[in-house]
Order: structure tokens, then sequence, then C-alpha cells
């Protein structure tokens, strides 16, 4: 086995290691749990307008870290958000209305790697709560319902994965007032 080589995936790609140099492109794979989704800003963001509390649930994020012990580009990586219901926005894929997106994220606005230890957001927009965001996918959206979400590398390997499409989110909320995150907590044991 040692001896065969590397078939292409559908993409015409083969599976291995990318280090992040030019030679391959300034691009990363990783391994599962080294990149983690850490937060997740699903209910929208809120500005005060002239003393009126305006609520933008459009404006929403995802914050990722690096807790690998080399910086990783994640150019090219794929964030899928999937609902348990047939969703506005999100594409229907089966008889039970499950709906979901994929998303591939840009090439970093630094172009610098995810630094160990480092957070990097994924945002929606720049115009909003978060205008110096790591990347901006246009129309990207978390559904207000059940989700999940899935991180996944180059090599369309799982890193990640957080939440369940068939319960709400467990944290997070706008209350009319207030808009707040679901932010995922270390456990020791």
């Amino acid at each position: 086995a040692c001896n065969t080589p590397v078939e292409p995936d559908g993409r015409g790609e083969s599976t291995g290691y990318r280090s992040g140099t030019i030679d391959d492109g300034y691009t990363s794979n990783g391994e599962r749990g080294n990149i983690t989704i850490t937060e997740v800003f699903w209910t929208g963001s809120v500005r005060n307008e002239n003393g009126t509390l305006v609520h933008d649930g459009d404006d929403v994020f995802i914050e990722l870290q690096n807790k690998h012990s080399r910086p990783v580009y994640l150019k090219g990586w794929l964030l899928k958000i999937e609902s348990g219901h047939a969703d506005e926005g999100l594409t229907v894929t089966s008889r039970r209305y499950r709906s979901e997106q994929t998303f591939v994220l840009p090439e970093r606005v630094t172009r610098q790697p995810l630094y160990p230890n480092d957070y990097a957001i994924v945002a929606a927009k720049r115009t909003g709560a978060f205008p110096n965001a790591d990347f901006v996918i246009e129309g990207f959206r978390i559904p207000k319902g059940p989700f999940e979400v899935t991180l996944r590398d180059l090599d369309e390997r799982l890193i990640d994965h957080i939440g369940d499409d068939r319960k709400p989110p467990f944290a997070g909320s706008w209350d009319g007032v207030t808009s707040r995150s679901m932010e995922r907590i270390q456990l020791i044991f």
C-alpha cells in the first residue's frame, strides 16, 4: 500500500498533507480537532439608532480556533450548515425537507494563516457587528431553528461538528433587547 500512488478525489486533487508553503499554494489540510468551532452567533446583531434598538437577524458569524501546533491556512475549507427543516435561504435536499448549504472559505483577508491558539471570524457581512472579520461570505446564513455546522478541510475530511438539526439551539437568543451567541466551553472530563 505504501507504493500505491494516491488517486485523485472528485475534484481531481489527491489527499495528502499540505503544510501551507509556496509549494502547495499556501493551502493546508488538517486533522480532526485541530481547528474547532468555538462560537456561533446565530441570533443576529442589535444596534442603537437614535434610541431605537434595531435587530439585524442576518448579521451572523462563526468563530474558529486553531488548536494545532502549526499555522493553518483555511482557504478552500468547507463550512456546511444544515437545518432539520426547510429553512429559507438554504437548499432543500430531501423529502424530509432537510435544508443545507455548503460555503467555501475564501482567502483570509490578511492572507495569513491562522496561527496556533488564534481565532478567526467567518461573517455574513462587513457592515454589521464584525467589520474586521477574517472571512466574509456573501449569502452566509445560519438558521434560526435547529441546525448543525460541519467544518471540513481541503480534502473534505471532517475537522469539527457541532449542533443538532432536530433540537433547538441550547444557547443564544434575541430577547428583544440583547442578542446572545452560543459558545463552546472547555470541559475537562
